[in-house]
């Protein structure tokens, strides 16, 4: 049927409504020297006279702004004006608007809003000429709309809301009776290779339509193309799902790549693109998180296991990340895919750096004393740079801060006696010397001073290892002079609840100490 309103038809009566409003109703249009839909923006829709709104129809229907023809028309019911359009014109209208909203005439959107056809154009709550979309309209709008988003998903200016649009089509009530699977065989092969499709979460109800189109291509496409086409429209699932789920706790991910998913199609390039994707995002997450043991790694495994190319992408991230890696945070489960080389280059860059050593660093001596290190040089070496760092912080002139007395005293515990006696005699000097009075007085419950005190329990040390602390002590005096001492440092509750063992130490080897009054404020 030959349409009435063609463009010249729709000129038309926006200008005849014009002349009349100029006419009869001249106080919207004075002193203006173009009349548009604006004309009427200063006053109440209930102010605008029927012509008026016939114009604003017109006037949106010409710039093809179909979305903005729903208020007048909608106006028009609402006044019972609309039946001054004949049965004739009121389909026009309606065929405009969708042929609008399919073409995605003056809106924002990258893409045409196809689910406009059905949600608003086509919809009675928003459109009172809805019953003029067809079934016919409404299935178009969604096979040509999922096929459209799924190609422009891949394109940056677009996939945004390409995403978006994907997820309203899927929304689509009887999306599933409406679908057209065989032409679905037809479009797949020619799809882009597909990582994510934005915003989109609905794998259950894209598993779904997978299966019945799976069926589809398989029965109308050489076996070759079928995998293919299989391939691309998969690797969106199987990419959503390793993003948002676990392997381990997911039994849809389980069954997604034990059953549903063929081994040929996980071996197609658009699944193996995704496949190592989430490999390498899991693996560069494995590096990055400090000591990694919360990570669930099940992930990672499972896509390992089914890439053709996984040793080369681990070789890529590493690559990418090895300048900021501390081989000593690395998780147990993140070791066995850092190179042997790369530990080797480590620890001989170490190396050298420990023994050019010439004041103590704490964080170098930290990073020599992981065990890594340890396994990766014999013992003979490990032990030979341990204790040329200890000497350093032993007999260095300028004495460390004592935020680095600190840490050396933490790792005493951690490391337990290769720190040895002197380098705990040192730091206790450098405690008592530094007002830094509870450490300090730790050290000496330690190893049982005064003679075999330890707040009420057997000291820890022995007297071999005792004696050993006291010369340690003597050995620092005589290096770098008395150890100064405050008075504050022999007041008895100072430690408490502890015993302070300070007084005492002072009192048996007052020789090895110098008291000191506080300076006095100015």
């Amino acid at each position: 049927m030959e349409r009435v309103l063609t463009k010249g038809e729709i000129a038309r009566r926006k200008e005849s409504a014009v002349q009349e409003i100029k006419k009869n109703y001249p106080q919207f249009v004075e002193r203006r020297s173009h009349i548009d839909s604006g004309i009427f923006s200063t006053v109440h829709t209930r102010d605008v006279p029927d012509i008026g709104i016939e114009f604003v129809l017109w006037e949106e229907l010409e710039r093809e702004r179909y979305w903005r023809v729903l208020p007048p028309l909608n106006e028009l019911k609402h006044r019972g004006k609309l039946a001054k359009f004949d049965e004739v014109v009121q389909r026009d209208i309606v065929e405009l608007m969708v042929e609008q909203a399919m073409e995605g005439k003056s809106i924002t959107s990258s893409i045409p809003l196809y689910s406009d056809i059905w949600a608003k154009v086509g919809n009675p709550e928003e459109n009172p000429l809805a019953h003029f979309v067809t079934k016919e309209n409404k299935h178009r709008a969604l096979n040509v709309g999922f096929w459209d988003c799924l190609y422009k998903v891949t394109d940056a200016r677009k996939s945004k809301d390409a995403g978006k649009q994907f997820v309203e089509i899927f929304y689509y009530p009887g999306f599933f009776f409406n679908f057209d699977y065989l032409e679905g065989s037809r479009r797949a092969p020619d799809l882009p290779d597909i990582d994510e499709i934005p915003s989109f979460g609905m794998w259950k109800d894209y598993t779904g339509w997978l299966i019945v189109q799976q069926d589809a291509i398989r029965q109308t496409l050489p076996r070759e193309d079928a995998i293919s086409a299989l391939g691309k429209l998969s690797a969106p699932l199987a990419y959503g799902l390793l993003k948002i789920g676990d392997y381990d706790r997911d039994a849809g991910l389980k069954k997604l790549f034990n059953e549903f998913i063929p081994k040929e199609v996980l071996h197609t390039k658009p699944m193996q693109r995704v496949l190592g994707i989430a490999f390498e995002d899991e693996l560069k997450n494995l590096f990055l998180v400090e000591n990694g043991y919360y990570l669930s790694t099940e992930n990672l495994k499972r896509t390992e296991e089914l890439l053709d190319d996984a040793p080369d992408r681990v070789e890529k991230v590493w690559n990418k990340v090895r300048g900021g890696i501390d081989l000593g945070g690395i998780s147990p489960i993140a070791r066995k895919y850092i190179p042997a080389s790369e530990y080797k280059t480590r620890v001989d860059s170490l190396t050298a750096e420990m023994e050019k050593m010439e004041r103590f660093d704490i964080e170098l001596f930290n990073k020599w004393m992981q065990p890594e290190i340890q396994r990766a040089v014999s013992p003979s070496t490990f032990g030979r740079v341990r204790n040329s760092a200890l000497e350093n912080y032993v007999c260095q002139e300028r004495r460390p801060k004592i935020e680095t007395a600190k840490q050396l005293f933490r790792m005493r515990e951690r490391f337990g006696e290769p720190i040895g006696d002197e380098v705990c005699a040192a730091i206790f000097a450098d405690f008592l010397s530094k007002k830094n009075y509870p450490d300090a007085n730790n050290l000496l419950h330690y190893y049982g001073i005064p003679f075999g005190r330890s707040e009420g329990k057997a000291a820890a040390a022995t007297p071999k290892h005792r004696r050993a602390f006291i010369g340690g002590i003597e050995s620092y005096v005589s290096r770098h002079g008395q150890i100064p001492v405050s008075p504050e440092a022999l007041w008895e509750k100072l430690c408490y609840p502890l015993y302070n063992s300070i007084p005492d130490f002072v009192k048996d080897y007052n020789s090895l100490v110098k008291p000191v009054e506080n300076k006095k404020r100015k």
